[in-house]
Formats: structure tokens, sequence, C-alpha cells
């Protein structure tokens, strides 16, 4: 049974802090915030589980909601406006579609090629928060790959002072909001399951380990499927796996992960990213 330390060098069992990180992570961002703000001055495991939530954002974890400065549609419009502006004549910014932890995603319209885009860009909090490294890492591994089953980098860069990348816009929905829909027939699923497992290979063959596959992370458009979300991926070939993450520190949900890596979330080997999708 695994366990981890809190602030006061006392360990707590794994499985007593598990369904609590778990309730947490499903909360809305308000709800969120208000159990963070309860949670900094509350008993031992709250706090413990607070720490256990900052720190693992401190290494790297693109796409989970931050355990602080949380934002909301305000701050989305915002930077929506800032961004109109400073890609003026280059995209048009229409709407949000989604937000991260780390980073607001937009759908946009490029002007060059007249065709609709999807834009995601770093936040400045998360960019002080956990630095800009891991997502210029995810703009470089999405770079390195090609496969009709991966959603592909078309441009990157810095505009008003965040990074961005873009990628094409495909429609669809995620294989989760498919799931929660009604389901998907046994002839989809076979489908989406060989169309995921190609593109996996694919990014295997490249030395790419994609750590977080998952239905959130599969976009499914009629009947095809498409693997993204690169943010917490690791590149065997040029990165040691002692520096892609911080000792300790889940790098996803457990629902997630393979039994093989509860206890160690350093390294996760290729066959590992194969049982989630089982």
């Amino acid at each position: 049974m695994g366990v981890t330390v809190d602030g006061r060098g006392e360990a707590t069992p794994w499985d007593q802090l598990e369904p609590l990180i778990d309730e947490v992570l499903e909360m809305d961002a308000a709800s969120r915030q208000r159990w963070v703000a309860r949670a900094r001055h509350g008993d031992p495991m709250h706090r413990e589980v607070y720490q256990l939530l900052a720190g693992g954002d401190r290494t790297g974890i693109l796409d989970r909601e931050l355990p602080v400065a949380l934002v909301g549609g305000d701050a989305a419009d915002a930077l929506a406006t800032r961004l109109g502006e400073a890609f003026a004549g280059r995209y048009t910014i229409e709407r949000a579609l989604g937000e991260g932890g780390a980073a607001f995603v937009f759908l946009a319209h490029e002007a060059k090629h007249n065709r609709a885009v999807v834009l995601k860009v770093l936040k400045e909090e998360a960019a002080l928060w956990i630095g800009a490294d891991r997502f210029r890492t995810e703009i470089q591994i999405l770079a390195r790959l090609s496969h009709p089953h991966i959603v592909p980098l078309i441009d990157s860069g810095e505009v008003a002072g965040q990074l961005y990348y873009v990628m094409p816009y495909l429609g669809g929905e995620t294989l989760r909001d498919r799931l929660r829909a009604g389901g998907v027939s046994a002839a989809a699923a076979r489908s989406h399951l060989a169309d995921v497992a190609r593109s996996l290979a694919h990014a295997h063959e490249a030395g790419i380990v994609h750590r977080d596959l998952k239905p959130a992370n599969v976009l499914c458009v009629e009947s095809h499927a498409y693997l993204m979300d690169f943010g917490i991926a690791h590149d065997v070939l040029t990165r040691p796996a002692a520096e892609a993450t911080q000792e300790g520190w889940p790098l996803a949900r457990r629902s997630g992960c393979p039994p093989s890596n509860v206890k160690d979330a350093r390294w996760m080997p290729a066959r590992t990213c194969t049982p989630s999708a089982s």
C-alpha cells in the first residue's frame, strides 16, 4: 500500500487520501475554490490533499485545475479580447471552447487559409506557477508526431506575452462526452480502440509516452477517433525519466493509470498507456 508524507513528516496511507482527491478533482471551479480556502487551514488530511494537488501542478501538469489562482469566464473573455487584438489579420477569436488547469482553449478562424482552428493558450498564472517549459515540451512533442489519428500541430509561438499553439478544428466531441450521452456501439468501440491504438503505437515508435490516456483525451468525429492532449507526455529520447516529474506526485487520476504506476509516478513505460484503452 502506497503512502504519502505530509509537511509534518507524517505518513498517510494512499487509500485514505484517494477518495478525497477524486472528490476534489470532480468539483467545478467555484466549489474547488471554496474547498481550497478551507483546506489550507483544515484538518491534517485536508491540508495534505491540498499540498499534493498543489505540488502535482507545480511539476507541470497542464490540464488539471490548479488549486490556486482559479479563474472564471471573465478571464477567458479578457484574454480573448487581448488575443484578438494581437492576432489581428491572422486569427479571429470566435469563442472559448474550454479551460484546463493551465490553459485556455479557443475556437478561432485563420485568415490565411480560411479555416477554423483551435488555439491552446498557456495561462499567465500557470506560467508563473509551474513554468512554461512543460508547455514548450508539449509543442515540441506534437511537432514530431504525424499520424492520421493524432490531432496535429499547425502553428505555435508567443503573442501578448503568452505561449500558444494551434491545431485544426475537427468538430466532434470527446469520447467522455459520447459515453455520457448514451455510449457507443460495439462496432464503434472497436473502431475507436483501433484508431487510438495505432496513434499510440506511432507515438511510442517516436519515443513519446502519452501518460494521460483517458476518454476526455480522445476526440470522436463521426466514426473516427483522434488522440489529443500531450500535456504530460514523456519524451524518452531527449528527457530522462527522473526529470519529467517530481517523485511522489501523481501524474493523473488513478482511474486512468495502470496498477504498476500507483506507487511511482516518475516513469511510465510505453506499454502502460494501453490498459486505460482496454
